[in-house]
């Protein structure tokens, strides 16, 4: 592979230089340059996250991106709660100056294998003709997010491996070239950091700035739905500004539409259920694509089941969905086990976030509609639980109030007595 890398130094932190890098295949290799609005993308969060008052880059950075930069983060700071009140500095040694965009325009996708990327695609194709300048002539698979993230850079070797093989035959028949994108980015991270919310945004518009010589758009398929309102560092009203430069632009597609928009765009595809990717399990048995199991894949399975695709879809052993299954996700305790563990285990079992509880609810009323009564009941079951479990995290039911008032004026006296805040 052909690689550009940095060297990474901190003033405040107490950590070791290190090398940062993004590498491509040789047949990219012309694509690829030592861009400085790339690396500070890559560092900009880790250095904030660390505690540093300045990133200082070698190179000249785009004003357009310096801009967005100061706007978003600081919005995004303010947003998640933090204490400090502005983005680090951003200096460089060669100023700032507007890049040229290479000529011709040239569109590229972000590309995984799961709902979003695929529909992204599927969409672009849908709308643009081929020798549209905004048709998707690229997809980029990145090695350093999911697989090989900030631990070990080989995790999840072999399942990189086999996803590109099925992404390139995938993209072949989509008329687009697969480009595979290597990066340890995330090894910057600092602990505690959440990279889907705070981080994902800046490392997708480095890895695209990293590959300018290629491209002049990137589109990533958007998780967050355009109602989603909470603070989160890849969200389609900020990424033009938060990532974009002069040269590249990075925008998020799909927004308007929620997952279950996206699988029924997906279903007439037959090349995308043969390689639809949607769980993340680390222990998913050997050769397998989902589990099958977890709240993800049942998720997309139930969709799937409802736009009548499940069947056709060979990266799912199953084509029926339980009721069971799914009353499992809510991690309801088991009604044997003693009363004091049972808030203790609904708080560490129960793990289905904010775009997932609204996927789940957009299935109720047309599994009634396909006659699947038994998984709607369950459905909302799940999610009667899932507000009794916030309910209870943000200590707005009962026994919230009484942990307010005994924290306050108790001193935790009662917690400790009788278990309620294990």
């Amino acid at each position: 592979m052909t690689r550009v890398s940095a060297t990474v130094e901190w003033e405040q932190a107490d950590r070791t230089p290190e090398p940062l890098h993004f590498a491509v295949g040789d047949g990219f290799a012309d694509d690829l340059a030592p861009n400085p609005n790339a690396m500070l993308l890559a560092t900009i969060m880790p250095a904030m996250h660390h505690g540093e008052d300045r990133v200082r880059v070698d190179g000249a950075i785009c004003p357009r991106l310096r801009d967005g930069l100061v706007v978003a983060l600081d919005r995004l700071w303010h947003a998640t709660g933090r204490s400090r009140a502005r983005p680090v500095a951003i200096e460089t040694t060669e100023g700032f100056a507007p890049p040229t965009p290479r000529h011709p325009e040239r569109t590229a996708s972000f590309m995984s294998g799961g709902v979003d990327a695929l529909a992204a695609l599927r969409r672009n194709r849908l709308s643009y003709p081929p020798d549209h300048p905004g048709a998707i002539a690229d997809c980029m698979l990145v090695h350093g997010f999911d697989f090989g993230g900030p631990g070990d850079p080989d995790l999840g070797r072999d399942r990189f491996e086999r996803d590109r093989v099925a992404l390139e035959k995938l993209t072949r028949s989509a008329d687009a070239n697969l480009l595979c994108v290597e990066t340890n980015l995330r090894r910057l991270e600092a602990p505690g950091l959440c990279f889907p919310i705070e981080s994902c945004g800046a490392a997708l518009g480095a890895v695209a700035h990293a590959c300018s010589g290629r491209l002049t758009e990137a589109v990533a398929g958007s998780s967050a739905a355009i109602r989603d309102g909470g603070p989160a560092a890849q969200h389609p009203l900020i990424d033009p500004s938060f990532t974009s430069s002069s040269a590249v632009t990075l925008r998020q597609d799909g927004a308007w539409s929620g997952r279950l928009d996206k699988i029924r765009l997906l279903s007439d595809w037959p090349e995308a259920l043969d390689v639809l990717h949607c769980c993340n399990d680390p222990q998913i048995a050997s050769g397998a694509v989902n589990c099958g199991a977890c709240e993800k894949c049942l998720l997309t399975m139930t969709e799937l089941l409802v736009c009548g695709s499940l069947d056709r879809c060979s990266t799912f052993e199953a084509d029926d969905v339980s009721a069971d299954q799914i009353v499992r996700l809510s991690g309801t305790p088991p009604a044997e086990l003693p009363a004091e563990h049972l808030e203790a285990l609904r708080a560490e079992m129960f793990h289905i976030d904010a775009s997932g509880y609204d996927a789940w609810h957009d299935l109720i009323e047309p599994l009634e509609r396909t006659g699947r009564r038994d998984l709607a009941s369950a459905v909302s079951s799940l999610l009667r639980e899932c507000d009794r479990h916030h309910a209870w995290v943000e200590q707005r039911d009962w026994k919230g109030r009484i942990r307010r008032l005994d924290a306050r004026w108790l001193n935790g006296t009662l917690t400790r007595l009788a278990g309620v805040g294990r």
